[in-house]
């Protein structure tokens, strides 16, 4: 007989790799890129935003970019950038407003 373990082509819409200090996002949403940062970036405890429900609305922008190795500052520059919004480190926070 067979394997029992079957695997599945689920199609992906977005990926969000954070293994070996590399972050790798294609056709990622913010809240998907967030996720990645708080994985990546051990010094972002939480994450506030303003207005509330802003991460969760942000569905139609989708950004595809590598960074590997580089500082949280550059990345939430670019990502700023990307999304057409304000991202900044603060006290352990990252701040993310339109």
């Amino acid at each position: 007989s067979g394997s029992a373990i079957e695997k599945l082509n689920i199609p992906q819409t977005a990926t969000v790799d954070w293994s070996t200090d590399k972050m790798d996002l294609r056709g990622a949403t913010l809240s998907e890129t967030v996720d990645g940062l708080l994985a990546m970036y051990p010094e972002v405890k939480n994450v506030k935003e303003s207005p509330v429900g802003l991460i969760k609305s942000e569905t139609q922008t989708k950004v595809t970019s590598k960074f590997d190795k580089e500082s949280l500052d550059n990345v939430l520059n670019e990502l700023s950038m990307h999304f057409g919004i304000k991202m900044k480190f603060d006290g352990g926070s990252l701040i993310i407003t339109r």
